[in-house]
């Protein structure tokens, strides 16, 4: 696909789209099962017939968009499908969700939002396709951004789709985040010792809680839902009060950040793979990794997203801090991991700029330097790797930051130049945990400036 451009990018976070489609009988389900390969599926144990069958595709479940609106209980008045521009929105009394054929980023808005520009894009791994003349649409990402959960059988190669437990308690706050106690604990598919393992996870892990049911959290880990033994977390909040704090609610919940414009660039991309690591990591698909996982971080918090890219492709250094300017962010986050020709450097480092000259404001070099400290704490107190510290780009500056004219950063995770720091660069759960780190910052960046207001 084609980089996106930024005036594709105003131009679909700008368009609303009217033309309806012939309308289907939408089915208010608890449980639906769908079998790849069968065209039947059921509704709370009740067999209905499809004129398609669901197929897996780069390990994701495809299905026609209307069998996708049955399972999420979406009203026949709820599918709208723009010809003109190939998208299709699904849309129901809270959510509006639009997807465009051949693109990975979903759009969404609430659909009771009155204010100009709420909005947040989601960026899927994989894209809606056509497919035997049918919409074809990747049904995880879908039903988790409408609250369903889903399960996988692999003996039976069937998903499971049913309605996720009441988010309204204390604990079902994206706020709270659960850290692993246990020394290696099982995450699982539902809130029971019977229930598939999906996966496990080490002591010191950070999950994102989204829900409770009994003596189970529902947690979020690597953008997929499980399970986890309440006995075997400990609850906090996301930010820790830091640098001379009075104790006072110093406004560190996620809150700060709702709403706010994000514009993440994962460095380097295409033919530009950035520095290689001593075992072969090539940095670009390192940066864009912890980029996808950041936008979904964020994206859950409320904030609005933005990407420099979501594919592997290059793009101009200039272009990049380019999108934040034009669409006025309230930051742009450069993700790198840094190399050296010393093979013991080591450690987590984040660089911003400072103006030199008249044309840009005192203010926002200072902004600059006060994101850059918040993230830099937030990294090394969630990787726990050397402290590097926070720093002016050296010489002329960098291009991504120097022509930024937004408050801007540019993270090194760690070094690919070093043994160490790249076996913990090449780890899902390291991963995870940058993406963590960077939002954890952010939040802290937020609530600093609202509370200095």
């Amino acid at each position: 696909m084609p980089k996106l451009t930024v005036q594709l990018m105003l131009f679909i976070l700008l368009t609303c789209f009217l033309i309806v489609t012939k309308p289907i009988t939408a089915l208010a389900a608890n449980q639906v099962n769908f079998t790849i390969g069968s065209r039947q599926y059921t509704v709370n144990g009740q067999r209905f017939n499809m004129d398609v069958a669901p197929y897996i595709k780069n390990g994701r479940t495809f299905l026609p968009v209307r069998y996708v609106a049955t399972a999420l209980g979406i009203p026949e008045s709820g599918i709208i499908w723009d010809n003109k521009e190939r998208a299709v929105k699904l849309v129901t009394s809270e959510l509006e969700a639009t997807l465009f054929i051949g693109k990975k980023e979903m759009l969404l808005k609430k659909s009771q939002a009155t204010q100009s520009g709420s909005f947040s894009v989601v960026t899927m791994d994989v894209s809606p396709e056509i497919t035997n003349d049918r919409t074809m649409l990747p049904l995880r990402w879908i039903a988790e951004v409408f609250g369903v959960q889903v399960d996988w059988e692999a003996s039976t190669s069937t998903v499971y789709l049913s309605t996720l437990p009441d988010e309204s308690s204390d604990v079902s706050n994206p706020q709270l985040l659960a850290v692993v106690t246990g020394s290696v604990v099982n995450i699982r598919s539902g809130p029971d010792l019977t229930a598939d393992i999906i996966t496990t996870v080490k002591q010191g892990t950070t999950l994102t809680i989204c829900g409770q049911e009994g003596d189970w959290y529902q947690i979020i880990y690597s953008g997929k839902k499980g399970y986890i033994a309440a006995s075997l977390v400990s609850i906090q909040k996301p930010v820790q009060p830091s640098r001379g704090s009075s104790g006072s609610d110093n406004g560190t919940s996620t809150s700060a950040i709702k709403g706010k414009l994000i514009v993440i660039d994962p460095g380097h991309g295409g033919t530009d793979p950035g520095a290689i690591g001593v075992t072969g990591l090539k940095e670009k698909d390192f940066n864009l990794d912890v980029a996808l996982r950041l936008s979904q971080l964020l994206n859950r918090l409320g904030a609005k997203v933005v990407m420099t890219r979501t594919e592997d492709v290059y793009i101009p250094l200039e272009e990049r801090p380019a999108v934040a300017n034009k669409l006025g962010a309230d930051v742009f986050v450069s993700i790198h991991a840094n190399a050296s020709t010393n093979p013991q450097a080591n450690g987590t480092t984040t660089y911003y700029h400072v103006n030199t000259t008249d044309s840009l404001p005192a203010s926002l070099s200072k902004a600059s330097a006060q994101l850059a400290e918040c993230v830099q704490q937030a990294l090394v107190q969630t990787l726990q790797l050397n402290d590097q510290g926070s720093k002016t780009d050296p010489g002329k500056g960098f291009v991504v930051l120097r022509e930024s004219q937004v408050p801007a950063i540019l993270i090194e995770a760690a070094f690919l130049s070093n043994k160490s720091d790249e076996a913990l660069l090449k780890k899902d759960d390291f991963r995870e945990k940058v993406a963590e780190g960077i939002m954890t910052g952010l939040i802290e960046y937020f609530s600093e400036s609202r509370s200095s207001k």
